[in-house]
């Protein structure tokens, strides 16, 4: 991997299993909040959550991950070792914040992928669907 320098950190196991980790603590942390207010549309209406706490958990999230998990690209371990003024806690937390917007940024995007996807399978099952049978109530 070393003939792709900086861009071997994306194909390295370390940012896989980080982008998973930080959304699956991110996902139950989006369901800890819906199950306390009873429900994901109360979560949805209320703009400081979900315009401002929830977007910056996976960033927080993959900052701690970074910067105190030993589990880090071999790439990464490569330049903080070869700059010496450069600080592991400083580099991976960088590292991980930019694989928590990684991970929520592609979840956000499967998310709508899906959705559209059934969206547009219940459309079709409706327009397969037979005609509902007149009562004659209109004659």
């Amino acid at each position: 991997m070393d003939g792709l320098g900086p861009l071997s950190i994306l194909v390295e196991l370390p940012t896989y299993v980080a982008a998973v980790v930080i959304y699956v603590v991110t996902h139950a942390i989006k369901v800890a909040i819906d199950l306390a207010h009873g429900s994901t549309a109360k979560r949805k209406l209320n703009p400081w959550m979900s315009q401002l706490l929830l977007p910056t958990v996976p960033l927080v999230l993959g900052f701690l991950y970074g910067a105190f998990v030993p589990f880090r690209p071999s790439a990464l371990e490569e330049y903080v070792a070869a700059h010496e003024g450069a600080s592991t806690l400083i580099v991976g937390g960088v590292f991980g914040i930019v694989v928590g917007q990684f991970s929520d940024y592609i979840y956000t995007r499967i998310s709508k992928g899906i959705r559209g996807f059934k969206g547009a399978a219940e459309r079709k099952r409706q327009s397969l669907a037979p005609p509902a049978p007149d009562n004659g109530a209109g004659d």
